[in-house]
């Protein structure tokens, strides 16, 4: 697949991006030229996050980046994951391009205009659970997800989008006893948006610090992919 540089990630929309145009990518031809040609991608990631979250180094350690580039104010990677051969994935690598965003309280809120695809990224906007946003497969439209509560649900039960959540490091009730959330925890933060129990997240529990279930995540998130193509 060609790169698409048409898709919402590489353009800004003047008539409901209202992002500031110093944050705006016009469009990847523009910014970056000639320096992508070539590049082929199965999948667009934007990883959404706070500064000083880990974005970068989160994007190092489950992709082995080919490169970076500082884009105004945004950061392009371009990374890979190397795949099974083993069903039902695919044999060789599956070539991803990450786009690391601003939070909106870096930047103004991207719009509420949707695809067919509703992402959201994070049940606090942490840019360690960009893999929720991963598992969604089209990239349309990144959004907070506890800023949009009343929305996100009627689109995940509607499009049947498969969503898993990951509990980090950043996710600690206290620092000092390092206690990732219980699941009755996340049932409670999270819960309400669904409505009924059998449309809560998939939840893992995931230290990227210590690398604990690390790779199941990964291959979670590799089994819904596939499984939503």
């Amino acid at each position: 697949m060609s790169l698409d540089r048409s898709h919402p990630v590489f353009r800004g929309h003047p008539g409901r991006d209202r992002t500031p145009p110093r944050f705006r990518v016009r469009s990847l031809d523009e910014e970056i030229g000639s320096r992508t040609f070539g590049w082929k991608y199965r999948r667009y990631i934007c990883i959404l996050g706070d500064q000083n979250t880990g974005r970068r180094s989160l994007a190092r350690r489950f992709f082995r980046d080919r490169g970076e580039l500082r884009v105004d104010g945004n950061y392009w990677m371009r990374g890979r994951i190397p795949l099974s051969n083993a069903a039902p994935f695919p044999r060789g690598e599956l070539d991803l391009l990450i786009r690391i965003v601003p939070s909106p309280d870096e930047e103004t809120r991207l719009g509420s205009r949707f695809g067919r695809t509703l992402i959201a990224a994070g049940i606090h906007g942490n840019a360690a659970l960009f893999i929720f946003a991963f598992v969604c497969a089209h990239v349309e439209h990144l959004l907070r997800l506890e800023e949009y509560y009343d929305l996100f649900y009627p689109f995940q039960w509607k499009n049947h989008i498969p969503s898993l959540i990951v509990g980090t490091k950043c996710d600690l009730v206290d620092p000092h006893q390092h206690r990732f959330m219980s699941g009755e925890e996340i049932e409670e933060e999270v819960g309400f948006i669904f409505g009924r129990r059998s449309y809560l997240p998939l939840y893992f529990e995931c230290s990227v610090l210590n690398n604990i279930n690390v790779h199941a995540v990964i291959n979670e998130a590799l089994h819904l992919i596939f499984g939503n193509d």
